[in-house]
């Protein structure tokens, strides 16, 4: 889910659909559908359970909207006053996990193999793509492996990309030349699902259930809490609100939202706790309005903190949405912890055949 204030309306996702719910209370919600060529696969037939699977906003003027999909296609948009406005859409080698716009008009998409590629916002670029020399996909490469990524989030001076992935690591990357890794953080036990950094602390959480520090530039771990619960963190966010880091938490299948201050000495303190009437699917803060949108399986709520007040918006388009929207365990298909070691056996393999392309391509040469 994305929201964005200065276009009068709040723009969210779920499911197949984009919703654009206005601030006025008793305005109606508008629903938008993704290009229907952006729906299909590459042989141009229909994608079983097509859904949005990730989705961003642009953080400097909140100008663009953009959606990362089943069909392995990414769509940009035009943000204006009260619509979205598509820009041009694309295809991706692999289903989109995570994508995020940079400050340089691109966006940088994770994917499920492991790769994390740079896009441009308004036109097509034809990059190198390692070992693949008849790759008919746009986009420059810019890191690469051999397990899924999960998250992927840029530091706030955009100088840093970094990535969360399936094997308990984060990595950084200077950004945009991330030819080699700056540094990695381990600690997690489990995948690592979502990551946020604030100045020089990142911030983690995944399938563990616990909350992780890490410094941005060695790696170092700097603090972990203990286990939150029996729900693995499903997303986190860091906004400042009055000038002081506040970092927000949710949990897969879970009605609950944590809500915790970081402090200058690399802790953290808990100061609210939110419970929902319904498993929370996602949610964004609104700082400057001192609200909270929570996406949840019955619809949208605007929570207020300070009074303790929660406002419902929905429609049935969105309640139809919401409650179909597949749990985000899903991204891991027949990976799960019960055939992990199928999994490792996958992995090695897919190493070795790297290894031997990249041993033929020293012998031709």
């Amino acid at each position: 889910m994305s929201a964005t204030l200065g276009l009068g309306c709040y723009i969210l996702t779920a499911k197949a659909n984009i919703f654009l719910v206005p601030e006025e209370p008793e305005a109606q919600i508008e629903v938008l559908k993704i290009p229907e060529e952006a729906t299909k696969g590459a042989d141009g037939k229909d994608v079983e359970d097509f859904e949005i699977i990730c989705s961003t906003k642009e953080v400097a003027q909140s100008s663009m909207f953009a959606v990362g999909t089943s069909a392995k296609t990414c769509v940009i948009y035009h943000a204006k006053p009260g619509q979205l406005e598509v820009c041009r859409w694309f295809r991706v080698p692999k289903a989109p996990t995570s994508i995020v716009f940079d400050n340089r008009g691109n966006v940088v998409v994770g994917d499920r193999s492991g790769n994390v590629t740079q896009y441009r916002c308004t036109e097509a670029h034809m990059g190198r793509h390692e070992n693949d020399e008849d790759c008919k996909f746009e986009g420059s490469p810019l890191a690469g492996g051999v397990t899924m990524i999960l998250d992927v989030a840029f530091s706030a001076d955009f100088k840093y990309l970094l990535t969360a992935d399936r094997d308990e690591k984060i990595k950084v990357y200077r950004y945009p030349d991330c030819s080699a890794m700056y540094a990695v953080a381990f600690g997690h036990t489990e995948y690592v699902r979502s990551v946020d950094v604030y100045d020089r602390t990142v911030v983690s959480g995944g399938g563990d259930g616990r909350l992780y520090l890490h410094d941005l530039h060695d790696g170092t771990q700097l603090f972990t809490t203990n286990k939150l619960g029996e729900k693995p963190i499903r997303r986190l966010s860091i906004v400042e609100i009055e000038g002081f880091p506040n970092l927000f938490v949710t949990f897969e299948a879970s009605p609950k939202l944590y809500v915790f201050g970081l402090t200058a000495k690399n802790n953290l303190e808990l100061k609210d706790a939110v419970e929902a009437q319904s498993p929370i699917v996602d949610f964004h803060v609104i700082a400057d309005r001192n609200s909270i949108l929570l996406l949840t399986r019955d619809g949208l709520d605007i929570y207020n903190p300070s009074d303790n007040t929660t406002i419902r918006r929905t429609s049935s388009e969105l309640v139809e949405a919401v409650t179909t929207i597949a749990e985000e365990l899903s991204l891991f298909k027949n990976v799960t912890h019960q055939n992990m070691q199928e999994y490792h056996e996958r992995k090695a393999k897919k190493m070795a055949n790297v290894a031997e392309k990249k041993a033929a391509v020293k012998i031709k040469s």
